[in-house]
């Protein structure tokens, strides 16, 4: 029978308050992303500018709401169960490993609408233009970056992520002239080539430890 299962190798969240309704995220430590960067706290805010109409409206990032013009963020889930949802900023831990979400109301299948992990060091530096990977430090100098610009609303930077976010990965082709940033993930998989209207080959990513590898074998 269909049923919820948590990956508890990745993270864990717990309901810290029942009103107001606040739930907490966090990350396990020692999980990376396939460049070796460390994934923490910080790696779940985008979540909340993709799918949050009110932090959009406030960055100037765009209407989610007008459909002549996109926002700079060109995602779906504006206007979704989060995007209802939500009341404020996440809140993040002292050891940015935790994010705590407070929700107007204990929505039904709240377990479902958590935030995903997005490896916003690639992202920034893919917005600042650099086409290799990073040092684990340059990394994480990145993902503080974000941070301070996910904190007070940076227009410039968070559009410029934007625009990368919503056009970059729009690729058919991957080769040996593909931007790595663009690879940067924490599945089990990664892309090796891909040609346009033909084959794309995967292989294991060697530094994978977000989830069960049986599960992929």
């Amino acid at each position: 029978s269909p049923k919820l299962v948590d990956n508890k190798i990745f993270g864990s969240y717990k309901i810290v308050s029942q009103k107001p309704f606040k739930v907490q995220y966090t990350v396990n430590k020692n999980k990376v992303w396939s460049d070796g960067t460390p994934i923490t706290g910080v790696d779940l805010l985008l979540s909340h500018v993709i799918c949050s109409s009110s932090y959009s409206f406030t960055a100037k990032l765009g209407d989610p709401t007008d459909n002549a013009v996109k926002p700079a963020f060109d995602a779906l889930c504006y206007g979704g169960t989060y995007d209802t949802h939500h009341v404020g900023l996440p809140t993040l831990s002292a050891d940015k490993m935790s994010v705590t979400i407070e929700y107007d109301a204990k929505i039904p299948d709240w377990q479902l609408y958590g935030p995903g992990p997005s490896a916003v060091h690639a992202l920034v530096h893919l917005a600042e233009g650099k086409t290799k990977l990073g040092t684990v430090a340059q990394n994480e100098a990145a993902r503080e970056r974000f941070l301070k610009a996910f904190n007070s609303y940076d227009e410039t930077l968070l559009k410029k992520i934007g625009k990368v976010w919503s056009e970059d990965y729009n690729i058919n082709r991957v080769d040996e002239t593909t931007n790595p940033l663009l690879l940067v993930g924490n599945g089990p998989f990664m892309v090796k080539s891909a040609v346009p209207n033909g084959a794309v080959t995967m292989v294991r990513n060697p530094k994978y430890n977000s989830g069960p590898y049986r599960d992929w074998e």
